[in-house]
């Protein structure tokens, strides 16, 4: 039982507190999906575990963007956000945000600030939280169930550290590459 409330606080602390730069969440559903294949946890619990603490994280994390969105929008000048920026993202959101918390969902670090800046911007709750969850089950299952049935293929055990740093980075590539693209 451990297990699943270690990996309830991870995804939870992941979604719902800016906790994506230090918790490789890839990896970690990927690593738990292959320790279901191997028997050593339950892969419906783990999915059930994994999209409440979604759920709920990402809950939190809009919640907290309502409330200290109005007083970011308050001030006159923000150190962290200009209030320009702020005004453009309500209208973003009121525009597309439905595209965009489907796809933010997929992008690393991005992710964990959607429901943050959907909250900021005013976005409806529960048209927030249904395309959240939308975007939120298909990236969470692909890494679960990707785990569940490559993780103890030859090649994953005799090569799974390097598997899980190529998982890590592998959602970093668009935005690397159109780094490079913008810098050229």
């Amino acid at each position: 039982m451990w297990s699943y409330f270690f990996l309830y606080i991870v995804i939870f602390l992941e979604t719902g507190f800016f906790m994506a730069i230090v918790l490789p969440e890839e990896s970690l559903l990927f690593v738990i999906g292959s320790l279901s294949s191997l028997g050593k946890i339950n892969i419906w619990l783990v999915i059930v575990v994994v999209i409440i603490a979604t759920f709920i994280g990402d809950s939190i994390n809009y919640l907290i963007g309502r409330k200290l969105g109005s007083n970011i929008l308050n001030k006159d000048k923000s150190i962290i956000i200009k209030k320009e920026h702020i005004y453009k993202t309500q209208n973003y959101y009121n525009k597309r945000g439905s595209v965009t918390v489907i796809i933010g969902r997929t992008l690393p670090i991005i992710r964990t600030f959607i429901p943050f800046v959907a909250g900021m911007a005013g976005m409806n709750y529960k048209k927030f939280i249904i395309f959240n969850m939308i975007g939120a089950i298909p990236w969470l299952m692909i890494y679960i169930v990707g785990g569940f049935f490559l993780g103890n293929h030859p090649f994953v055990e005799k090569n799974f550290t390097i598997v899980l740093i190529i998982i890590a980075i592998f959602p970093l590539i668009p935005s690397i590459v159109k780094y490079y693209i913008k810098i050229a």
